[in-house]
């Protein structure tokens, strides 16, 4: 009949106690997680800030021997204490202008780094790991690491800004033995885990020329003269297909 109203139906306590409580769970279970996050990430920091200390410490102690400048902590790695906490300890890595930093490992597999880090120890971010197949470390005409596109920029996290660099960075190597070396990086690029830039057999002049210029060295023109080793740095983009990559090309100079 007009002019009735019609007595809106109420949500039951129960049931509105009940979506509350789920809520509230969902809510802290989320809090849970991000804190776990923080806390893997945070531990691994230490572990990784612990051992540049441990390079910087090993630095300045060449200097004092041989009476001469401490040397600038991202420009060397030395092995000196690093071999003996990790056998599996190939040189270290440095890219100017990032955030990338850290020792490099090769184990026997390319899995157990993904969650091991460079002291052992059960974490999401890992460790920089040389592709197992590399038998020549880091001379061979064409090397890759892996690394983490992680939070906060660490591991391999800040090489997505490399994408739209005005000019690339050097990366600096030091080899287990104490070697150090530039590469200069020629190309940065997204691509997917298709891309033929994971080849690592080079062989001849004109094979690595090839290979170069699939990398996209020609159209960058960044090529160094006279280059015979080609360094690749992989990381994931962080993009909703898993399959995308990012990678960093680089020839030694």
């Amino acid at each position: 009949m007009a002019g009735v109203r019609r007595r809106r139906r109420r949500v039951p306590l129960p049931l509105l106690l009940a979506v509350f409580l789920a809520a509230a769970l969902a809510a802290v279970f989320a809090a849970v997680q991000l804190a776990a996050s923080l806390g893997s990430y945070s531990s691994a920091g230490r572990e990784y800030e612990a051992l540049r200390l441990t390079r910087a410490s090993a630095a300045e102690e060449t200097a004092r021997t041989l009476n001469t400048a401490t040397p600038e902590p991202t420009t060397t790695y030395p092995g000196q204490g690093l071999a003996e906490i990790n056998p599996d300890y190939i040189g270290g890595i440095a890219v100017t202008g990032t955030a990338v930093d850290y020792p490099v490992v090769r184990g026997g597999d390319n899995e157990k780094y993904l969650t091991t880090t460079f002291e052992g120890n059960e974490n999401k971010l890992g460790a920089l790991f040389m592709d197992y197949r590399c038998t020549q470390g880091f001379d061979g005409r064409h090397t890759v690491v892996y690394g983490h596109n992680a939070r906060y920029g660490s591991m391999f996290g800040s090489l997505s800004g490399l994408l739209d660099a005005g000019e690339y960075p050097d990366i600096q190597i030091t080899t287990a033995d104490g070697e150090s070396r530039v590469y200069r990086v020629f190309a940065a690029r997204e691509t997917d885990i298709t891309d033929p830039a994971y080849r690592l057999e080079v062989d001849g002049e004109d094979d690595f020329l090839n290979f170069a210029a699939m990398l996209g060295a020609p159209d960058s023109g960044r090529l160094p003269e006279g280059a015979t080793r080609i360094l690749t740095l992989a990381t994931c983009t962080n993009g909703p297909d898993k399959n995308d990559l990012l990678l960093v090309h680089a020839a030694l100079q």
